[in-house]
């Protein structure tokens, strides 16, 4: 007789290892992705676009003035050559991305300069960097110039987090609300589109983009939507350096 050989798929409910309200409590916190993946034991694709829901996201209009009495919070991926620095600013009562400012080929001191104001006055609010690449000494220029810096030092399990809040908020019903007009919105639209998570030998998801892709504008949205989601101060900080 042959060996017959069958296998079985049970969710974490089925399993019961977790109540109803448990579970649904998962459902409606996790990403779509990890909660098929971990809860519904489904096996993902290796290589799949990390946002599906993105064009319910996407909203009429543009760029949005600055409002008095409102709270913003930025987030800032920085860059000096080939790719792109990248300020995205949230207005916080909203949800809605205000605006986009794509700079390249500028010194850091540069950057910090043209940045300063939109931070500082235009749009006052924190800042989330990504200051993995360029050390203190550019965050400290940052923070010199006025903005209120919070330094997020990027490994993978940091990026993964970052890019899983990222997803819950395009995912939630009263998700982000990204403008459909203007270059920079189009481009951060495109990016988002192309994102990619990619599934390791390990089973392990990695987020980029794709070869030959830029990512600046995910990156910096990301930071953005994670200080606005993190529950720490959006306004001017007392202390303006801040590690996560």
């Amino acid at each position: 007789s042959s060996d017959v050989c069958s296998s079985d798929l049970f969710s974490t409910l089925e399993g019961g290892r977790v109540s109803a309200e448990e579970f649904n409590a998962m459902q409606s916190t996790m990403p779509r992705d990890l909660f098929r993946q971990e809860c519904l034991a489904e096996f993902l694709e290796n290589r799949a676009t990390c946002f599906p829901k993105l064009e319910e996201r996407i909203c009429p209009g543009t760029r949005t003035a600055p409002e008095r009495g409102a709270v913003y919070v930025h987030g800032l991926d920085l860059a000096q050559s080939q790719d792109w620095t990248v300020l995205t600013t949230i207005n916080v009562a909203t949800r809605r991305v205000v605006q986009i400012t794509r700079l390249q080929r500028l010194p850091y001191m540069e950057q910090a300069a043209l940045l300063a104001p939109i931070a500082c006055k235009l749009y006052p609010g924190a800042v989330w960097v990504d200051s993995t690449g360029v050390g203190v000494p550019v965050v400290e220029q940052l923070a010199v110039q006025g903005m209120s810096i919070n330094p997020y030092l990027f490994t993978s399990e940091s990026k993964s987090t970052l890019i899983r809040t990222l997803q819950l908020a395009i995912e939630a019903p009263a998700g982000l609300a990204i403008p459909e007009e203007g270059e920079e919105f189009k481009t951060l639209v495109a990016e988002l589109q192309d994102f990619e998570m990619v599934i390791g030998p390990n089973g392990k998801p990695k987020f980029n983009a794709p070869e030959g892709r830029h990512d600046d504008c995910v990156i910096s949205l990301a930071l953005a939507v994670f200080g606005m989601s993190s529950g720490a101060p959006t306004q001017r900080a007392a202390c303006p350096l801040r590690s996560w």
